[in-house]
């Protein structure tokens, strides 16, 4: 599960890993509070790249990782990968993805996006 701050990044991570499970907070202060669903055990936390993200991974890993979860961070170029996205387009951030995660990770996640996709006249 990949959870972030706001939606137009988790939108932009899901752009780039169309399999992956999403959640947007909102906001630094709702992803610092995120209870994942109960059958997670890796969070990955989409941060934008500030010290409000910074502080809310902080947090995160304080509280989830004594029950056992697994918390890793994302971490944008830009301020967050929507920018990253518009910048940069879809290519690059899904290499900049895969730099992050790990390979059978990666492959599972993004699996959607090499399969066709129906096309609407």
């Amino acid at each position: 599960m990949i959870a972030g701050e706001g939606l137009e990044t988790i939108l932009s991570v899901g752009t780039a890993l169309p399999a992956a499970s999403l959640a947007a907070c909102l906001t630094a202060n709702h992803l610092a509070a995120f209870e994942p669903p109960a059958h997670v055990r890796r969070l990955f936390v989409a941060l934008d790249n500030d010290e409000a993200g910074a502080r809310a991974l902080g947090l995160l890993r304080e509280r989830l990782s004594p029950r056992g979860l697994q918390i890793a961070p994302l971490t944008p170029r830009a301020n967050d990968f929507n920018d990253d996205l518009r910048a940069h387009g879809l290519p690059a951030l899904r290499d900049a993805l895969a730099r992050q995660l790990d390979h059978a990770t990666f492959e599972r996640l993004s699996a959607a996006s090499r399969e066709k996709r129906p096309t609407f006249a």
